[in-house]
């Protein structure tokens, strides 16, 4: 039992972490019943508030525990899922420069301030300028946005966003980040969520 006041959250981590080394007996969906090791999707964390969520999910990456997170309003501000969503933002109001920012700076594209910035300059709108530009950092981009635009009327978000993390290699890149597999987790599950809408 746990106070809602205390942070908790390295505790109920290193109480997982040992729990994860134990063997158990569980009973499987055919009711049968078997004794193995304690994987990290037979533990649930309830909380009653999600305002010290992220506490949680750090001291989880910390130990190295796989997660996800159901439920909270966070999941979508994660930047790993942010930048996709923001990239369908961009299909269907190309003159949005704020959704445009979020995708450039989120690591779906993983922009500097000067890539940004010289991009917003070669136009009047980040479209415009993603249109105009010779940069080579952006040009493939531009080819895939010129496609999903085509496409948007023919193809559901989720099918999409699928396109674009594999004609992106987006989870190949983030493979490379520090949190990966719980980053390729969001994003497998941000396109879960997408194909049941």
């Amino acid at each position: 039992l746990f106070s809602d006041q205390a942070d908790d959250s390295k505790e109920v981590a290193n109480y997982i972490s040992r729990l994860l080394q134990e063997t158990l007996t569980f009973r499987s969906k055919n009711g049968e019943i078997e004794k193995r090791k304690v994987q990290p999707g037979d533990i649930a964390i309830l909380l009653r508030r999600f305002t010290k969520i992220t506490k949680y999910e750090d001291a989880l990456e910390n130990l190295g525990i796989p997660y996800y997170t159901v439920g909270s309003r966070e999941f979508y501000n994660r930047p790993e899922v942010a930048g996709p969503l923001a990239w369908l933002d961009m299909i269907v109001d190309p003159l949005d420069d704020e959704a445009f920012t979020r995708f450039l700076f989120s690591p779906a594209f993983g922009g500097t301030l000067d890539e940004v910035s010289s991009l917003k300059s070669t136009g009047k709108s980040f479209y415009e300028g993603l249109m105009n530009t010779q940069d080579e950092k952006f040009i493939s981009l531009a080819k895939l946005f010129e496609k999903h635009s085509m496409l948007k009327h023919l193809l559901s978000p989720s099918e999409l966003l699928e396109d674009f993390i594999v004609s992106t290699n987006y989870l190949p890149k983030l493979a490379t980040s520090k949190g990966a597999e719980r980053m390729i987790s969001n994003v497998k599950k941000m396109l879960d969520i997408a194909k049941e809408l």
